[in-house]
């Protein structure tokens, strides 16, 4: 009602969280002819997040996917060090789908937006900026990867471990639906 949604982060395994989100979302992909399938780096260090909140973000991730699926097509989830910062882990959800159109990519994140992809089911346009409002809370950071025709990649960039940041204590974030940007 406040508008607020408090994180609670806790150590939590990125394998535990991509396989829940595959064995919850494989009958809806295997009805849309989608295959889920993990990579996961070995020795991978647990996450510091909300799991609740980061399960939302996968879920929303993996199931836009299955939403305009092509014939056959594939969903990889994947996490892995970040090469570029050993305190952050990089967890992503890999896709064969249409992908973004070049002059989308900037919007996928905005309240109200969606692609121009034929064939896609209606949604309400909050799923992602839901998603990158629930990372950067976390410290993170999230972006999209695209090429049309080949498929898209959602990349995210989270805490590893506690130690400075805003990862480390409990907070809060707000998302308003009816607010728009401007």
């Amino acid at each position: 009602e406040s508008g607020e949604l408090p994180l609670h982060p806790e150590a939590v395994e990125a394998e535990s969280l991509l396989r829940d989100i595959a064995t919850r979302l494989r009958p809806l992909a295997a009805d849309a002819h989608v295959a889920i399938n993990m990579l996961i780096a070995p020795n991978l260090p647990a996450l510091h997040v909300d799991p609740k909140f980061i399960d939302r973000v996968l879920h929303n991730l993996v199931d836009n996917p299955i939403k305009v699926p092509p014939d056959d097509g594939h969903v990889k989830l994947w996490a892995k060090p970040d090469p570029e910062n050993g305190d952050k882990v990089l967890v992503g959800v890999t896709d064969t789908g249409p992908g973004i159109p070049p002059q989308e990519r900037h919007r996928v994140f905005e309240k109200f937006q969606q692609t121009s992809v034929a064939g896609r089911r209606a949604g309400t346009g909050l799923g992602l900026p839901f998603c990158k409002l629930a990372v950067e809370a976390h410290g993170g950071q999230i972006w999209v990867e695209s090429e049309v025709g080949k498929g898209s990649t959602f990349v995210m960039r989270l805490q590893r471990k506690v130690g400075g940041g805003v990862a480390d204590a409990e907070s809060s974030f707000s998302f308003d639906l009816l607010a728009t940007d401007g």
